[in-house]
């Protein structure tokens, strides 16, 4: 199978690792697109040393935590973020391959894509949401994550950060 090239965080506090991986398929309702130019958030120190977490560990202890607590989080959602004492899974664990959005060109389409073609220069959307409820929603490779849904989410596409040669968005993320 073809490799591409991959910005990986190995572990907390640890520089980026330029690292070879797979190139995924493409599948219905996802485009692969190229990374051209990619935004350096300002919160990406904090993510990549793991002190985001342990943070949000810090001000959740001083709560109380027996009922959930509201947090309005870094997420383009206007409804409160509901996280209980257990926020270990609030951003994602290493390794992974940060960045959250970018100006990208499309390299492959799925059939079910209707208007973009190959070679469209997009945004690629830092907000990913389940397709099966708008409510559940993490920021890609960073924050978000606290209710079920959302864990299930961050586990199963949040490991794929922008900082990388090629990397699958859904198509609803893309314009």
């Amino acid at each position: 199978m073809a490799t591409y090239k991959a910005l990986v965080l190995e572990q907390f506090g640890t520089s980026l690792v330029l690292k070879d991986v797979q190139t995924p398929p493409v599948t219905l309702g996802s485009a692969l697109v190229a990374p051209l130019y990619a935004m350096i958030p300002p919160l990406l120190p904090v993510l990549l040393s793991g002190a985001f977490k342990e943070q949000l560990l810090f001000r959740t202890s001083l709560l109380n935590t027996k009922s959930p607590v509201n947090f309005i989080a870094i997420c383009s959602s206007t409804a409160p973020l509901q996280i209980t004492s257990n926020v270990s899974s609030i951003q994602p664990f290493p390794p992974y391959t940060p960045g959250y959005s970018c100006v990208a060109s499309i390299l492959s389409l799925p059939p079910d894509a209707i208007t973009l073609q190959i070679g469209d220069l997009v945004w690629v959307d830092a907000t990913i949401r389940s397709r099966d409820n708008p409510h559940t929603e993490i920021i890609r490779a960073s924050l978000c994550g606290a209710d079920p849904g959302s864990l299930t989410l961050m586990k199963s596409v949040s490991n794929e950060g922008v900082f990388i040669e090629k990397l699958p968005v859904p198509l609803e993320g893309i314009f």
